[in-house]
């Protein structure tokens, strides 16, 4: 269906069930807050369609918002795979957006500015549930410390169930930061013990792992609970090092557990330490 004029959604829901056109000279008009337009085939939304009224625009099927769409002041609700341009980065504006349990968000990144990654604007709340799922256009391979605004709203609400495909070609990492007003993406290095995000996993790492020993803390990397020589383990599977040097302890009581520590030392790197005054000298 290739909406090209004046159409009119009552109160309640309404549903479509063929593929739909909005084009730049089409008026849709909502009655009232609670008209609802289920669209279940492939919609496609163009610059310059019109949106009157506070009702909602419901997306089951697979939907595009061309670059400089704009609903004005209806809602959108995603429950199928939403997203901005194809194969092109993009920004659009919404009234209220929410993203369901089984909507997908597929966003797309070709660099660290707008216009080169997608931006959605939300003047009211951005509810966030379901899937983000990310894809890298030209082979674009992001840099551990880019950011990327991908949400700008009056109020984000709630997280993202499953981020797919966040780690980039290159092995780089684009974890999730949300805010009260934005969300953004943040490249850091997919390797769980970088705990300092200097792209290596190092004796200043493995510092972090002695301090956190036999208690809850960033370096608890398996989510049991505990650091340990499980955690320590998987660290020094990562390492990326050439020494141990100026890595502390743990406490004199914990020295067993270090020396455990050392031991898996030295069956990844063979390295040669010796403990002497609480610290593991090379």
């Amino acid at each position: 269906m290739v909406v090209s004029g004046d159409i009119y959604v009552a109160a309640g829901q309404s549903g479509v069930s063929a593929d739909t056109l909005f084009t730049p000279s089409s008026t849709t008009h909502f009655a009232d807050s609670s008209a609802d337009l289920l669209l279940s085939g492939n919609a496609r939304v163009q610059q310059g369609a019109t949106f009157d009224g506070t009702g909602t625009l419901r997306f089951i099927g697979p939907t595009v918002f061309e670059h400089g769409a704009n609903t004005g002041n209806t809602a959108i609700s995603n429950e199928g795979v939403f997203q901005l341009a194809k194969d092109q980065v993009a920004t659009a504006a919404v009234n209220r957006f929410t993203n369901a349990s089984a909507g997908t968000w597929l966003l797309e990144i070709g660099g660290t500015h707008p216009p080169q990654h997608d931006v959605l604007s939300v003047d009211s709340d951005a509810r966030l549930g379901g899937t983000l799922r990310l894809e890298y256009l030209d082979g674009f391979a992001p840099v551990v410390g880019q950011t990327f605004t991908i949400l700008h709203a009056r109020s984000v609400l709630g997280k993202f169930d499953r981020v797919v495909n966040d780690v980039a070609p290159n092995g780089v990492q684009l974890v999730t930061e949300y805010e009260n007003t934005l969300l953004r993406l943040i490249a850091v290095s997919s390797l769980r013990c970088d705990f300092n995000h200097d792209d290596s996993v190092d004796a200043a790492d493995i510092s972090i792992v002695l301090s956190d020993w036999s208690n809850p803390g960033a370096s608890d990397v398996n989510s049991d609970g505990t650091v340990d020589a499980s955690d320590a383990s998987v660290c020094f599977s990562e390492w990326t090092g050439d020494s141990l040097h100026h890595v502390r302890s743990p406490e004199p009581a914990r020295i067993t557990d270090a020396m455990l520590l050392v031991g898996l030392a030295l069956t990844w790197h063979n390295v040669t330490v010796r403990v002497h005054a609480n610290r593991l000298v090379r």
